[in-house]
């Protein structure tokens, strides 16, 4: 009888540790899923991300952004991006984006074309030979279908009253834009002296004999960012967009002669940077 009651007496204590653990591994799981009820989604299933601040499956979106180019040192890029998208569920929308940008050659352009090298020698008259200058290409305007993968959905808590809700997403598209090139150092005329250009009373250019062409090319879209959501079902948006597009330069090229040297063909690349506003609706 002794022995029964030691055994009994003593059990809680040999498993306390142990039992303690475990029993806070189930506890504090259950509490958090009683703070906060499971949203189920059409298919029954429980949905990714709970208590989001506005449902978005199902309805459209229009967004304006503006933004500034990223890596075109010889071409200054300023824009804006318009957006009308449908999201047929909760982590994919399938829109268009229509972006139009105001475009202009650089000041580091400038100061190359004023360091040109002479087109022919001067004691000898004989034309110089020299590849153009690649990435001048201005992207005016681009139209692309694209979807939108938004898999991420978070809170962040900037205040103890104050959640701000945001999404993260990556894109894809396809269309074409208008692209403008303008060679930094080919001239559109034949002869030896320099290329013939004007420039303002800052020293910008505004009217040269360099070599241009625009039309409209085939264009691919690629890019990401966040939605960070706001009362009433308003967004803003950060965004980094990439548009390729297949672009050439001459090669070897004759710099008396405009008719001169070998095409040679490469991806060109516009990245923006994004700000702007959106409205579910």
């Amino acid at each position: 009888m002794r022995s029964h009651n030691h055994r009994t007496f003593y059990a809680p204590q040999r498993v306390g540790l142990g039992g303690l653990f475990a029993l806070l591994c189930v506890l504090i799981p259950a509490r958090a899923a009683l703070a906060e009820d499971v949203i189920y989604g059409p298919d029954g299933a429980p949905t990714v991300v709970q208590h989001k601040l506005h449902p978005i499956g199902g309805k459209w979106e229009v967004g304006l952004d503006f933004g500034l180019a990223l890596n075109t040192a010889l071409v200054n890029h300023t824009g804006a991006t318009l957006q009308i998208a449908n999201h047929p569920n909760e982590w994919l929308d399938l829109g268009v984006d229509l972006a139009g940008n105001l475009t202009g050659l650089s000041g580091l352009t400038d100061q190359i074309r004023a360091k040109l090298p002479p087109r022919a020698d001067s004691s000898t008259g004989h034309a110089n030979t020299g590849d153009e200058l690649a990435h001048s290409d201005a992207l005016q305007f681009a139209g692309t279908f694209r979807a939108k993968l938004a898999p991420v959905y978070g809170k962040l808590d900037l205040a103890s009253e104050l959640k701000v809700h945001f999404q993260a997403y990556v894109l894809l598209g396809a269309g074409g834009g208008l692209v403008r090139h303008e060679s930094v150092n080919l001239c559109s005329t034949a002869g030896k002296t320099p290329c013939k250009f004007t420039t303002d009373d800052s020293g910008h250019v505004t009217s040269s004999d360099f070599q241009v062409s625009s039309g409209f090319k085939p264009m691919g879209e690629v890019g990401g960012g966040f939605r960070f959501y706001l009362p009433s079902e308003w967004s803003i948006d950060l965004a980094v967009r990439a548009y390729m597009f297949p672009s050439s330069v001459i090669e070897g090229a004759d710099l008396t002669n405009p008719a001169s040297g070998n095409s040679s063909t490469y991806l060109g690349l516009v990245t923006m940077f994004n700000v702007g506003i959106a409205r579910l609706f």
